[in-house]
């Protein structure tokens, strides 16, 4: 399992979950134990997304929870 430290070392710019539930909670809550809520852009949309700034403090990185293409066509 990827640790906090492991992401900090990467300094991404953007994190991909790979999926919504339990994959995206865990990064939230556990791993970054960040408190920005999730946003959906709009109900066309599969992707919530939040900025974190748990990962680099001088610089925001977006978070998104990108659910696998599988089953992304199926909707």
């Amino acid at each position: 399992m990827m640790t906090s430290e492991q992401i900090q070392l990467y300094e991404p710019d953007i994190i991909l979950t790979g999926g919504w539930g339990l994959v995206s909670n865990i990064l939230h809550d556990e791993i970054l134990a960040d408190d920005a809520e999730w946003i959906k852009p709009n109900g066309q949309t599969a992707l919530w997304y939040y900025t974190s700034y748990s990962v680099r403090s001088e610089k925001e990185t977006l978070v998104v929870s990108m659910p696998h293409p599988n089953r992304a066509a199926k909707c």
